[in-house]
């Protein structure tokens, strides 16, 4: 993630060149905040994508 994160990750797993969807959760598996995080960071940065898409670079200065 950009810029200084401050508080208690266990890491930041997110890569936009794997071209992830989603984040499964599996039964019986502990759920950590890395999971959540990377779900929180494909969605992020589909929105980001979509939006610069469909407004542009400079939709928004």
């Amino acid at each position: 993630m950009a810029g200084e994160l401050r508080g208690d990750f266990t890491r930041d797993t997110f890569d936009p060149r794997k071209n992830f969807l989603r984040v499964l959760m599996q039964q019986g598996r502990v759920q950590v905040d890395a999971d959540w995080n990377e779900q929180v960071s494909i969605i992020l940065h589909y929105l980001q994508t979509l939006a610069e898409d469909l407004i542009g670079s400079h939709g928004g200065l």
